[in-house]
């Protein structure tokens, strides 16, 4: 069996480096990855001497830039600059970029003894989703394993939605405000100077939802531009405005930004 990303014997393909607190009780087979990790280390002290040999690899800003030491812990992708050992297969990681590959909305709301998997190319398998997939079972079996893995992915198909913008801002303006924000890309997270990220969507197109001081407002718009009237609500009142990306699978999350009228 492989353990944390290190390849046994006669197996192709490695898993990817995943930890999670010991504190879970055990389930039923057939077991999820996570499972079947946590009972093969509690009772296994070669593999628990083995784990204590993994290591965790420092990265420059040239190597994060390109990708390196990137892991996803819970929902939230980060990629981590140090890692420091602590003992007993603990590390603390610092110099941290958060929220990488769109995940920022999962920033807040962790908690302790969630997952932590470390991302590398040489231990993943692509699978492909349908645009109207919004859950999956994957089920997994290696190599004399009587019985396969099983792990749940309430998310499937989140990578086919556009990414929320960025930036964005309100100038007052002689008719209103104007709100204006930057587009980002599913299709282009490589920052690539002189040239424009593709849209990776059938065309360019926003959904504005402005509210407060008792008016709604809501407008489509196909350019990372809009003009919130000046009268849309009485003078002092706070209103919020959000933009979503509309794409082809569905709307990204919502970008918001409050102003005073």
């Amino acid at each position: 069996m492989n353990w944390f990303g290190r390849k046994s014997a006669g197996r192709a393909d490695a898993r990817p480096v995943l930890a999670r607190g010991w504190s879970i009780a055990q389930s039923e087979r057939p077991w999820t990855y996570e499972d079947a990790v946590r009972s093969g280390y509690l009772a296994n002290p070669v593999v628990q001497r083995a784990v204590r040999l993994v290591v965790l690899a420092d990265a420059d800003a040239t190597a994060l830039a390109g990708g390196a030491n990137l892991a996803m812990l819970g929902g939230e992708a980060i990629q981590y600059g140090h890692a420091q050992p602590l003992g007993g297969a603990m590390w603390r990681l610092s110099e941290l970029y958060r929220g990488r590959c769109g995940t920022e909305a999962t920033i807040t709301g962790h908690e302790a003894g969630e997952s932590f998997a470390l991302i590398e190319p040489a231990t993943m398998r692509i699978l492909a989703v349908e645009d109207a997939m919004t859950g999956a079972v994957i089920d997994a079996q290696g190599v004399g394993d009587a019985l396969p893995i099983v792990a749940a992915l309430a998310t499937a198909g989140r990578a086919l939605l556009p990414l929320s913008p960025v930036k964005l801002s309100a100038e007052r303006v002689d008719e209103g405000f104007r709100v204006t924000w930057i587009r980002r890309s599913r299709d282009g997270f490589a920052w690539r100077d002189g040239v424009e990220v593709p849209i990776a969507e059938e065309q360019e197109a926003y959904r504005l939802m402005a509210s407060g001081g008792g008016a709604e407002l809501s407008a489509e718009v196909n350019a990372p531009e809009w003009l919130l009237p000046g009268d849309f609500a009485p003078a002092g009142a706070i209103v919020t405005v959000s933009v979503q990306q509309i794409g082809r699978a569905g709307l990204s999350e919502a970008t918001t930004i409050t102003v005073e009228i």
